[in-house]
């Protein structure tokens, strides 16, 4: 069996892993390009056909981010650094053994890294702090919802 670290590609195998790129320009990508819904990808269904999609956004994010694990979790539905790290190791695994597998995914890669598709980055911003004021323990639930929509809305939160 390989390592996950062994298994890691590049879409371009000369070149390193890519760091740039922030998470919700991956995840934008990756939503509107396979047609996976954002919150199945947060929620709690762990059926195959979410939790496939879901892994490989995981493996994704670490290839083209610089985000920790548990960053990644956090942002999938406050998932823990072990189920990220075991989503990334299980893609890096069937990568490592199928070669159209892999083929598709460096497409993906590809296709997230280049220039063609470049999500709103404000929109972006914008639905993940929205979904990050959602999951704020520290609100209650009428603050955290009026906070979001005045974050989706492009209103500048009262006191700022």
């Amino acid at each position: 069996m390989m390592g996950v670290r062994e298994a890691t590609f590049s879409a371009d195998p000369s070149s390193p892993p890519c760091a740039t790129m922030s998470i919700g320009d991956v995840i934008g990508a990756y939503v509107a390009m396979t047609g996976v819904k954002l919150a199945d990808l947060q929620g709690q269904v762990k059926t195959a056909a979410i939790a496939r999609p879901r892994h490989e956004l995981m493996y994704i994010l670490r290839q083209l981010t610089a985000e920790s694990q548990s960053a990644i979790g956090s942002y999938l539905g406050g998932r823990d650094m072990a189920t990220v790290h075991a989503g990334v190791a299980n893609v890096a695994d069937r990568i490592a053994a199928d070669p159209d597998y892999r083929k598709a995914i460096a497409d993906l890669v590809a296709r997230i890294r280049s220039a063609q598709f470049r999500p709103d980055p404000v929109a972006d911003w914008r639905q993940l702090a929205a979904l990050s004021v959602l999951r704020d323990p520290h609100l209650t639930d009428a603050e955290a919802r009026k906070a979001a929509q005045q974050l989706l809305l492009g209103e500048a939160p009262h006191g700022a």
